[in-house]
C-alpha cells in the first residue's frame, strides 16, 4: 500500500496493511 508508505504516522493504515 503506497498510502501506508507515504503516511507512516497513521497506525490504522499500517494495521490494515
Amino acid at each position: 500500500m503506497t498510502a501506508v508508505q507515504t503516511i507512516p504516522d497513521l497506525p490504522q493504515k499500517n494495521s490494515s496493511s
